[in-house]
């Protein structure tokens, strides 16, 4: 009685421990947006997933999520939410701005009768920072009297008026005879001015520049121009004032003898030089760089397009067939050894690889062929009819029902007089050396028989195919070829 409650206590427990154990996998918790995994997620029991946000991206969820035992996640996929700013508080107005994220953009107006002092528009960056501290409105000491403006056509903007004691600056480099929408000029004060008003103007729907032209002040404490040019170089102390390049940022001293440095946003790369010099002159050593998209400048093998990286934004090449092959089986080998499961998998591992694969024939690509194999116990199988394989002990191919797991025709699937050209009667050591077709494989060191000089020699084999002189080291070469003669004379003697 004792022994049937302990057996029955057994098999519960037994049948308790499967059933705990029944849940081994907790299923795919969900894509994280904006976001990558960390190593290789682990679905099962006790498994692990870590996440990582990409660049500009701040986490809000757990950074770990882990399988518990019963087949739940200790918690949900976190999110990438892009980095927010600091408030951002609107000059001339009670107005503060939240919450604002990375991708923001604000531009900022002054009331009539006003002048912007700083950038109008700012963005909160990746950092999670705004590209410019808040401009100010002032009232300008000065007023500069009206001009008239020629015709406005339907979207394009005439010249700006002219900047007396100053020089304008367009992005396309040369004042044009008429602007599109979107395009910036830029104004520049000469030595002793300052300047009053927005540094730049865009050109609006419909015909029109936004805000009012800036102009030039001259400062109190300087005194009037000096007669010759000469006396102005010994007076500059600085350049003017460098602006960024669109789609990126400028930073340093425009101070004679220092530099200022440019930088691109993610996403695009500089075409120019990095950074520029103040001469004595008061002019810059190089112009303002490019920032173009990364992938504009980027060049990539015909076989392959170009792609942000998630994380760096840093341009790659990524192959074209990526994602995008077939799952049927129609096995191609190519030229490399390697069986493929169809020839646009063999594309793909080509692109991968940076080879230039091709197309041996269809189907697999079968093995070395060796006359010298023998059947071993895990492979041998008794076939219905008969086969000839090389028996190297005799020296001669001999008639058997058993059939080795090599998957070639060789040694274990011939037909007698195949067997017999290739190590019976002709030899496989009477056969000159085949390097094989596969030139994309990886080379290796064989050997094979010379019977003319009875030894054996090295030679660089493709890995796929060839014939059967050819053997691994040069003891088996000599060994195998040498014991085969020697049986074959002591055959035709007998």
């Amino acid at each position: 009685m004792l022994f049937f409650l302990e057996t029955i206590f057994t098999f519960s427990a037994l049948l308790y421990v499967q059933d705990s154990e029944a849940v081994l996998s907790c299923g795919d918790p969900g894509p994280i947006y904006n976001g990558t995994i960390i190593g290789k997620a682990n679905f099962n029991n006790g498994g692990i997933i870590r996440y990582k946000c990409n660049k500009c991206f701040d986490r809000k969820g757990p950074s770990t999520l882990m399988c518990s035992r019963w087949g739940h996640w200790s918690g949900d996929v976190p999110k990438c939410l892009p980095k927010e700013c600091p408030p951002l508080v609107v000059s001339n107005s009670e107005k503060t701005l939240t919450g604002k994220r990375y991708g923001f953009e604000y531009q900022f107006t002054c009331e009539s009768g006003t002048v912007l002092i700083g950038r109008a528009i700012t963005r909160c960056m990746c950092n999670g920072r705004w590209s410019s501290k808040p401009p100010v409105c002032r009232v300008p000491m000065a007023t500069v009297p009206p001009t008239t403006q020629p015709p406005i056509h339907e979207g394009y903007c005439p010249p700006p008026e002219p900047l007396h004691n100053g020089i304008i600056q367009a992005v396309r480099f040369g004042i044009e005879e008429k602007y599109q929408v979107g395009d910036r000029v830029y104004f520049l004060c000469n030595i002793r001015y300052r300047l009053i008003g927005p540094t730049y103007r865009e050109c609006g729907w419909h015909g029109k520049w936004d805000h009012d032209n800036p102009f030039c002040q001259k400062k109190k404490d300087e005194d009037t121009e000096p007669d010759n040019v000469a006396s102005v170089f010994n007076l500059v102390e600085y350049c003017s004032r460098l602006f960024p390049p669109i789609n990126g940022e400028v930073m340093g001293s425009n101070q004679v003898g220092s530099f200022m440095e440019f930088r691109c946003h993610d996403g695009y790369t500089m075409v120019g030089a990095n950074k520029t010099l103040c001469l004595r002159n008061g002019q810059w050593s190089k112009i303002t760089p490019k920032c173009k998209p990364a992938c504009s400048v980027h060049e990539c093998p015909s076989n392959k397009k170009c792609v942000l990286d998630a994380i760096t934004q840093r341009p790659t090449c990524e192959c074209n067939l990526k994602n995008k092959c077939p799952n049927y089986r129609s096995a191609v080998c190519a030229d490399d050894g390697r069986t493929y499961r169809n020839e646009c998998r063999m594309k793909l591992a080509a692109c991968t690889m940076n080879k230039d694969l091709k197309i041996l024939h269809d189907g697999p690509c079968e093995p070395i062929p060796s006359c010298h194999i023998q059947p071993n116990k895990q492979c041998t199988k008794q076939l219905k009819k008969p086969i000839y394989r090389y028996n190297a002990e005799k020296g001669e191919c001999e008639e058997t029902t058993q059939a080795t797991c090599h998957k070639t025709g060789f040694n274990g699937y011939w037909k007698k007089q195949d067997c017999e050209y290739y190590c019976g009667k002709t030899g496989v050591c009477t056969l000159d050396k085949d390097k094989g077709p596969c030139r994309n494989a990886r080379p290796m060191m064989r050997w094979y028989y010379v019977p003319k000089f009875k030894t054996c020699r090295r030679f660089i084999y493709f890995g796929c195919y060839g014939n059967a002189n050819n053997f691994a080291t040069g003891h088996e070469c000599f060994t195998f070829c040498t014991d085969n003669q020697v049986k074959k004379k002591r055959k035709s003697l007998a």
